[in-house]
């Protein structure tokens, strides 16, 4: 698109301008000339001396471009430039000034005369507006004129027919004779008439940019005013036209100015000012301070005196002087699209930042803690670093930064680097005895521990995971072997150099590198985070982000009240469960919980699953709980070929579809390496053979490939081995993973059916019911207490008559459910359930109510007992309960009669 340019041509200049412009300059005896005259005979030459603001603009030129050149208040020729260039050789060559290296040649010249009101009217520009300078309208004003003529070159002509008139031979003359009367500065000197020009010498030294702390009313109606006085920052009357001025209002740099009229006097409240008119022209991305501090305060960027910014932020004063290169920069980022250009849009990474604007850190250390840090997939911080490690949250992102020089001296230095990333999944903590990495010491003067974690819900690496061998701990490994899992580490990381330069380009500052953590950027302005992550993201490749190769090492009697919460054993049983359950976890197998139906099996192989990915999120990733069924086979559990979700031929292309088993090692979607703990409730439901089928192979420690294909490859159903990073069609079981199983012992004949390999793989924990046989009365209404007070239920909710024991009343019937026979009891739940119904039927009486709880809640449990009569008829036998209402139900659900008698 043709843009616009205005060049002045002052009275010493013009011999000059007729020797080199209006006559083409001889170039046949010069020598070295530019390549853009090389060859060439002669050329219309033109330029300036050089200022940071006519460079910019002499930069902007492009082929085509349009230039008038004025002089004595009109422009007296133009032309289109042709070429450009900077030699300060040709400078001193054509107009024996080396100053003028600004250059550019012309093609299309013709002289004309038009007033320069003509143009600067359409342009918006003020009354009186003098060119000073070599200039370019603004981008704001060449489209106005674009809107009202069609095109700049349209508007040229349009102005020149309107101005000047063809002569006889087909030339444009100027019509001299039409302005032999007029004053060719009138306009300008009735503009400077009008306006008192201040004649004030300036205090202060002159800069390439300048900066004001400006109000919205200044801003708004395009003028910079101050008082009259010697005072420093009120030096307006050095600016001159086309001075560059960046605006500051509110925190921000909203946009840029340049200076159309130079300063002159005005009277406000009876005090005399100075006042400057501008051109504002507004950023569309206003640049906030606090992105911009760290680069403009930078040492190589600030300016001695008169600067806008010091140590503690933002001078307050009014008018500043700002180095090129800090006026540069604020152009470039007010300019800024408002979309970062990515190569890696579509990367995790990527869109984690963009989608969830989480907050990104960096963590910086020696390159062998990272070989730690992926060995157990957990970034450990220090005391010092609690502040950050408390503050960050799930979905933030942390960059890894290598240094150079490892930890040990008698390792190899490596190139400092970044080498991976992660998604964070959780903080937690590890104990400070336990030693992980090598410089911890928690004996030490320094008492150096890592034991604040960051895991990962995502976890990537740049260099080559398989190459390391994550089956043995750092400190079992040789030097040798160690150095190679150091280079193996680093292999194609983003280098630290590179990294730095991504940082400046992207936010003016360079990557932190000192801290051991430190946010990227800040919560609001993720433009360095996404450069990085950016730059990175085609480096790297998805790994574990649980530690595979590591086992169960842990405690979880530790927070036995959190895990047994709302829960009661009497005794101790709970915490003696609790510790049998860690004992097998901590020896490698895993659990089934036998017992009656509501002594809490499922709900304790809830909690300890839950537990265990809350609390040690470094090996475990989530759990399921799931309820075995008659139907189940190895298509439930395993997986089986099912028509492609996004087929649409009508189901006919089929793919593997991993089961409810295969599913804890892989989350489907991302093909991530998971560890889900699998809660499997009443497995005796199942046919363990149809069920489970390959499994028995796996869970007895062997791999086995499934009768499926994946991406041309048979799957595969394996234990973890040294190559951690799993295939399409490959699922890989964590060292660590936990199948927790419960199991109805009402029905024992499933128990039998399990093979030896299968059974071997698991600790069978018993949570049996409270020993209610041979309590006396106040010994059962305490124990119903103590349950009633766990699971904050109050007979006070009962609304009961005078003279009625609630409690007394419920425990009997407990006890009279479990004594009846042997083998066969229910727990506390089915007890809990009762609790509850009572409390929400106020409105019958007790005994129909206490009578209707044992109907809904214990006679379901007695279906298909062979000895079920002698249970009824001692419920029957409880005080409190309706012996009529109870035989009714009991022939009905159960076909006995409640009564002795009644056989």
């Amino acid at each position: 698109m043709v843009k616009l340019y205005f060049h002045p041509v002052n009275e010493d200049w013009h011999p000059h301008f007729q020797s080199t412009v209006e006559t083409p300059l001889d170039l046949s005896d010069a020598e070295g000339l530019p390549d853009e005259l090389d060859h060439r005979q002669e050329a219309r030459v033109w330029g300036t001396t050089y200022e940071s603001k006519k460079a910019r603009y002499h930069e902007e030129i492009e082929e085509g471009d349009i230039v008038l050149f004025s002089r004595d208040g009109r422009f007296f020729a133009g032309g289109r430039i042709q070429h450009s260039f900077r030699s300060q050789e040709f400078g001193q060559w054509a107009w024996n000034n080396p100053s003028s290296e600004l250059v550019y040649t012309l093609t299309d010249f013709e002289e004309f005369s038009i007033p320069t009101q003509a143009v600067t009217a359409p342009l918006e520009y003020s009354e009186g507006y003098r060119v000073q300078g070599f200039m370019r309208p603004v981008k704001r004003r060449q489209d106005n004129l674009r809107s009202k003529f069609g095109s700049i070159e349209k508007a040229v002509e349009s102005i020149k027919a309107e101005h000047t008139q063809t002569s006889v031979d087909g030339g444009q003359k100027a019509l001299a004779e039409n302005h032999e009367t007029e004053d060719s500065t009138n306009a300008g000197n009735e503009d400077d008439a009008a306006k008192d020009l201040v004649d004030d010498e300036s205090v202060t030294a002159t800069a390439p940019y300048y900066w004001v702390n400006q109000s919205r009313e200044e801003l708004e109606n395009e003028y910079l005013q101050a008082p009259r006085t010697d005072f420093p920052n009120y030096d307006l009357q050095k600016l001159e036209q086309g001075d560059v001025v960046f605006n500051y209002v509110d925190g921000e740099v909203v946009g840029y100015s340049e200076v159309t009229h130079p300063a002159y006097l005005v009277h406000v409240d009876g005090e005399e000012k100075r006042r400057v008119d501008i051109d504002v022209h507004l950023f569309d991305n206003p640049v906030r301070f606090v992105d911009a501090v760290q680069y403009l305060w930078r040492e190589d960027v600030r300016l001695d005196r008169y600067y806008p910014v010091n140590h503690a932020g933002i001078n307050q004063q009014y008018l500043f002087n700002l180095s090129e290169k800090a006026g540069d920069y604020l152009l470039e980022k007010g300019q800024e699209d408002t979309i970062q250009t990515l190569n890696n849009p579509d990367h995790p990474l990527v869109t984690q930042i963009q989608d969830e604007q989480p907050t990104v850190y960096k963590a910086t250390s020696p390159p062998d803690y990272w070989l730690t840090a992926y060995e157990h997939a957990a970034v450990g911080l220090e005391e010092k670093d609690q502040e950050h490690w408390s503050n960050i949250d799930a979905g933030d992102v942390v960059v890894f930064h290598s240094r150079e020089s490892p930890s040990r001296s008698e390792l190899d230095d490596q190139e400092s680097c970044l080498l991976g990333a992660g998604i964070v999944r959780a903080t937690t903590t590890k104990p400070d005895d336990r030693i992980w990495w090598h410089d911890e010491d928690n004996d030490g003067p320094e008492g150096k521990t890592f034991s604040r974690l960051l895991t990962f819900e995502r976890l990537y690496l740049s260099g080559d995971f398989d190459a390391i061998d994550h089956t043995k701990d750092l400190a079992a490994k040789a030097p040798a072997t160690i150095n190679g899992d150091l280079e193996a580490l680093t292999s194609n990381a983003l280098g630290f150099a590179e990294a730095d330069d991504i940082c400046n380009q992207a936010s003016g500052s360079g990557f932190p590198r000192h801290r051991a953590i430190e946010t990227l950027g800040t919560p609001d302005d993720h433009s360095k985070a996404l450069a990085v992550v950016d730059a990175l993201a085609s480096r790297v490749t998805e790994v574990p982000p649980i530690a595979l190769h590591k086992s169960f090492d842990g405690h979880i009697t530790n927070d036995s009240t959190k895990i047994l919460e709302k829960l009661h054993f009497p005794n101790g049983q709970g915490e003696a469960i609790l510790a049998q359950v860690e004992g097998a976890l901590r020896s490698g197998k895993h659990v089934i919980f036998t017992g009656p139906p509501g002594t809490g099996k499922t709900e304790i192989a809830r909690r300890v699953a839950d537990y265990l990915a809350r609390e040690y999120p470094y090996l475990y990733s989530g759990s399921q709980v799931t309820t075995a069924t008659s139907d189940w086979s190895t298509f439930d559990t395993v997986g089986g070929y099912m028509p492609n979700e996004d087929d649409t031929d009508a189901g006919n292309h089929l793919e593997f579809t991993p089961g409810l088993v295969l599913n804890r090692f892989k989350k489907r979607t991302t093909n991530t390496q998971r560890n889900d703990s699998l809660v499997i409730d009443e497995l005796n439901r199942a046919d363990i053979d149809k069920a489970f089928g390959q499994l028995f192979t796996v869970l007895s420690g062997q791999p086995v490939q499934l009768p499926y294909t994946k991406d041309g490859a048979e799957v595969e159903l394996a234990p973890v081995d040294d190559n951690a990073t799993a295939q399409p069609h490959e699922y890989h079981i964590p060292d660590s993973w936990n199948l927790f199983a419960t199991l109805n012992t009402y029905d024992k004949t499933s128990l039998y059916e399990m093979s030896y390999a299968f059974m071997r793989r698991f600790a069978f924990i018993r949570v049996p019911e409270p020993d209610l046989a041979g309590l006396d009365d106040s010994e059962l209404r305490s124990l119903l207490e103590d349950y009633a007070d766990v699971w904050s239920l109050h007979t006070v909710d009962f609304h009961i008559d005078d003279g009625v024991d609630p409690l007394l009343d419920i425990g009997r019937v407990w006890q009279a459910a479990n004594g009846a026979i042997d083998d066969r009891a229910i727990g506390p739940a089915v007890v809990q359930d009762i609790l509850s119904y009572l409390a929400e039927t106020t409105a019958l009486d007790w005994q129909h109510r206490l009578t209707q709880a044992v109907i809904s809640y214990i006679l379901p449990q007695l279906e298909g007992v062979p000895q079920r009569k002698r249970v009824v008829t001692d419920l029957a036998a409880v005080d409190q309960i309706d012996q009529d209402l109870l035989d009714t139900a009991s022939r009905d659900m159960l076909q006995v009669a409640a009564s002795q008698d009644d056989g």
